[in-house]
């Protein structure tokens, strides 16, 4: 019986030993294990990383936005003025005579200085309509013109009569008002090549400018410059300022 009582209690002993020798490989395995600041440090990682790239984006969304730029749409650019344009100004201009309506004519004729009253335009408006189709536009081989008036003119074409010095020539003269260019004038010359001579193709006649022959008994006439197209230098050629007015 006390054999049996000291083998259980060294087998006890024994036991307790061997629970005591596997304790210290269980500390050494929690030992081992990452600290827990570590381990949260690196669970954390990407957190921080997303931190860091919220961060970022926190502070392009607190960037103050530029105010939107006001894009400012620039205003229809005329139409160039090339010959056919300004010839198709000249059809619109016979349009309205051939609709003969007053109030549609004189819209559109704000500054010809040829402008006619309601009963003018009544009796001639056909007329005239009709005298402007006999114009070819083929004939008009003369064109001055600059950014802001033109003229278009025939050279002087001998008449059908018996007098053989007699000619005849057409300008018509255009002008951009506000933008848009419009018929100024239509004139009909005749008279002898002396007469119709314009040595510096502004629209007047040597003769106009210098109010010679039939224009020195004209109290109108103001004297201009026949070899200067622009004589006072305000950008506007004598002639097309003669029609202006």
């Amino acid at each position: 019986m006390k054999k049996i009582l000291v083998i259980s209690l060294a087998g006890l002993v024994l036991v307790l030993a061997g629970c005591s020798l596997s304790t210290p490989s269980a500390n050494q395995n929690l030992n081992q294990t990452q600290p827990i600041g570590v381990q949260n440090q690196n669970v954390n990682s990407p957190a921080v990383e997303n931190n860091t790239a919220d961060g970022a984006n926190i502070i392009k969304q607190q960037t103050p936005t530029p105010p939107a730029t006001t894009v400012t749409t620039p205003a229809p650019v005329p139409p160039v003025a090339t010959s056919d344009y300004l010839w198709s100004v000249f059809d619109q201009y016979n349009n309205k005579l051939k609709k003969a309506d007053y109030n549609d004519y004189v819209a559109s004729e704000p500054s010809s200085s040829d402008l006619m009253s309601p009963t003018q335009f009544a009796q001639l408006s056909a007329f005239t309509y009709n005298e402007n189709m006999k114009l070819n536009k083929a004939d008009f081989v003369n064109k001055w013109q600059d950014d802001k008036q033109a003229i278009f003119s025939t050279n002087p074409i001998i008449t059908a009569t018996a007098d053989s010095n007699r000619y005849t020539q057409v300008k018509i003269s255009f002008i951009k008002k506000n933008g848009t260019w419009e018929l100024l004038s239509i004139n009909n010359s005749e008279g002898d090549q002396a007469t119709l001579l314009d040595s510096d193709k502004d629209g007047l006649t040597n003769d106009d400018e210098t109010c010679s022959k039939a224009k020195a008994y004209d109290p109108s006439c103001v004297k201009t410059d026949p070899n200067k197209r622009d004589t006072n230098s305000n950008g506007w050629w004598d002639g097309i300022e003669a029609d202006m007015k």
